[in-house]
This record gives C-alpha cells, structure tokens and sequence, in this order.
C-alpha cells in the first residue's frame, strides 16, 4: 500500500512515474495566455512535472492545460440553471461521470485551493485541501489501485 503524507512528497513523487510528460515553461506560458486564466505556482508545478498526461490522474477531466477553456465550457453549460457560475481563474480538474458535479481549483495566492460544486447546491465547497493535497489523495488512490490489479 502506497502512502503519499505531504503535498511535498506528492509532488516528489511526480518526478519519479513514467507515465509523466512534462511541459516546458514556454508551453505553460502559451496554456496560460490562450486559456486566458492565470496559473497559481502550485498549478504550474504539477504543469512542469506532468503537464502533458494529466488524464491518467484526472480520468474524467482535464489531460492537458490547453484544454482549460473547453472544460470551463462544459461547466458553464452544465450548470448554467444552478445560478451558480466558475471563477474568472477557477480552473476545472474534474466533472464527475453524471455530469452533476465537478472539483476545481481555485488561486489563492502561490498556492491553489480545491473545490468541489454539486448540482443543486448554492455554492461550491472549499475541501480544506490545497492542490498538493488533492494530488497526495488522487496519487495513492491510483498507485494502490495499480499495485492491486498488477497493471
């Protein structure tokens, strides 16, 4: 069983899997202005050491960064008669498989603050987890889901 503790080690962690493609500073630089959202440096960490395979730790979400305004896209419409609207910065990860629900990150400074919104709900919920949290959670759920079918 795989125990990731820190956001620290989770980012660490990142430089050591294969399966990550990173992304230049100029290819972030590029998302970032044709996305027309700017990045918090905790987002632009994980862009550096994963950038271009983000699906394998997003599955129903965000693979890429040059995907962020199609996603804010999806989100908009999905919830368009919830009252309820994403942030100018907001960035989503992930809609969930019924289409009622998403988690997303918001800036707060350096670092990025994850939310989760539900359909039918006024607002979204702050998770009390930074984006290196959210990644230490999504880490161990993969890793100990591989080490259990050998895949």
């Amino acid at each position: 069983m795989f125990r990731v503790v820190t956001s620290e080690d989770a980012f660490r962690l990142l430089t050591t899997l294969p399966r990550c493609i990173p992304l230049s500073d100029a290819e972030i630089n590029h998302c970032e202005a044709a996305g027309g959202v700017p990045f918090a440096a905790d987002f632009r960490r994980l862009l550096r050491f994963a950038g271009g395979s983000l699906g394998w730790l997003f599955p129903n979400g965000l693979d890429h960064p040059s995907q962020i305004t199609a996603l804010r896209g999806v989100a908009a419409e999905l919830f368009a008669d919830s009252g309820w609207a994403l942030g100018p910065a907001d960035i989503v990860l992930e809609i969930d498989d019924q289409g009622c629900g998403m988690v997303f990150l918001r800036a707060d400074g350096e670092q990025s603050r994850v939310f989760r919104y539900q359909e039918g709900v006024s607002g979204p919920e702050d998770t009390g987890l930074v984006l290196g949290l959210y990644l230490a959670g999504t880490l161990e759920r993969h890793l100990n889901a591989t080490a259990k079918t050998g895949c």
